[in-house]
């Protein structure tokens, strides 16, 4: 291989070395500033009145506002939520999801 050549392989080899590098740092840039997602149970008050199961967290929506209220008081923004209606005594489920 003459000197010419030698040196222009160098220099695609440094620039895909180079470029390996810069892709390395934006993928790590992406996965560790991402924001992170916080899950958190709001608890449904569940109790017997009058032969019926009242809930403090009845429904989606409730879930949804009380989930709402939960995460600005952390600070942060209701990305999702998550809702189960369970009858008879059991209490419903509700988790919050903020980042």
């Amino acid at each position: 291989m003459d000197y010419k050549k030698h040196v222009k392989y160098m220099q695609r080899l440094q620039i895909a070395l180079i470029a390996l590098c810069v892709l390395g740092l934006l993928v790590y840039a992406v996965l560790m500033f991402r924001p992170k997602v916080k899950s958190m149970m709001y608890p449904d008050e569940c109790m017997p009145i009058g032969g019926t199961v009242s809930h403090s967290v009845a429904s989606e929506d409730a879930c949804s506002n009380a989930c709402v209220s939960a995460c600005s008081s952390k600070k942060t923004k209701l990305q999702s939520t998550k809702f189960i209606e369970r009858f008879g005594p059991e209490c419903n489920y509700c988790e919050c999801f903020c980042i």
